[in-house]
């Protein structure tokens, strides 16, 4: 994810403070990839294809420094921007335990991936 939320007053990406926010360590492990490589990865591992290109992310920000997120959804585009893959982590588990599902957009497999931890 290249393009950042950068705008002055209640919304942010920069270290300084706003009442909403983006941070990486959010979303998609590892935090220490971008999100474009994080995707790439699960994507590798999950349904066994090297992904390169744009992700779109859908998702809840971090509000007045909380980030409540039940649902995040990755939509992944190649390099001739068709939908290849959707990646969506699901965090509204009682034991706090997110779980990520993979969708093959180019057939419409999906493989389940038990825990994010």
């Amino acid at each position: 994810m290249n393009k950042k939320f950068d705008f002055i007053g209640l919304f942010s990406s920069s270290k300084l403070p706003a009442l909403i926010k983006y941070k990486r360590e959010n979303y998609l492990t590892p935090h220490d990839l971008s999100l474009s490589a994080a995707c790439a990865l699960r994507i590798k591992e999950e349904l066994g294809f090297d992904y390169e290109g744009e992700v779109c992310l859908l998702s809840n920000l971090q509000y007045v420094g909380f980030c409540f997120n039940p649902v995040s959804f990755y939509y992944c585009y190649d390099l001739e921007e068709q939908l290849v893959a959707v990646v969506s982590v699901i965090n509204n588990t009682p034991w706090n335990e997110p779980y990520s599902y993979c969708t093959d957009m180019r057939t419409k497999h999906q493989v389940v991936k038990k825990s994010d931890k």
